[in-house]
């Protein structure tokens, strides 16, 4: 058994369903649906923070009540087996090439998620099993949003995708100021 901690920044209104209700994936992230969490490091609270800005300047929160910021923490424990790494190089190879072939707009996001999707869904296909949480890098929050995050440094941060929020086994809610 495998377990892991990551964040998730949003409102206060939308942290409090997900405290009570528990997360509802989404459908449209780079790297396929689920829900994403920001993997557990010294920076996952500021990246978490940073993207509540970010979105909270898109407009997502228009209709909350409150429109606070707030960060989810999540323990996520399941199988070793039921991760999958989408950082591995061969993986990476693999994705490169399925690309290439479809003739993938690798500048274009929803091209991007098609192309996970089809390669996640044929390795499980392969492995006769569906893979509960994806890892992988993820783009941060642009640098405006989170100033701390040294992204030329390490680089893209390492991010939980959550396709069965089952694994989802404890959340808790921290109120933040941005």
């Amino acid at each position: 058994m495998r377990t892991e901690s990551g964040s998730h920044g949003t409102c206060l209104s939308f942290a409090e369903s997900i405290r009570d209700n528990g997360f509802r994936p989404g459908r449209s992230g780079i790297r396929g649906a689920g829900v994403y969490l920001w993997a557990e490091s010294a920076e996952y609270l500021a990246l978490a923070r940073g993207w509540y800005g970010f979105r909270r300047d898109k407009g997502d929160y228009k209709r909350a009540s409150d429109k606070e910021c707030a960060v989810v923490i999540a323990k996520i424990v399941a199988n070793e087996d039921e991760f999958f790494d989408l950082e591995d190089r061969e993986v990476v190879n693999h994705i490169s090439e399925l690309s290439k072939r479809k003739g993938i707009d690798t500048k274009n996001s929803n091209d991007i998620r098609k192309v996970y999707e089809i390669y996640i869904r044929a390795v499980e296909t392969k492995a006769k099993k569906e893979f509960k949480v994806l890892e992988g890098r993820v783009g941060p929050p642009p640098a405006a949003y989170c100033p701390e995050y040294p992204v030329m440094l390490l680089g893209a941060p390492f991010s939980y995708i959550i396709r069965d929020t089952a694994v989802i086994i404890n959340t808790e809610l921290v109120r933040c100021t941005i």
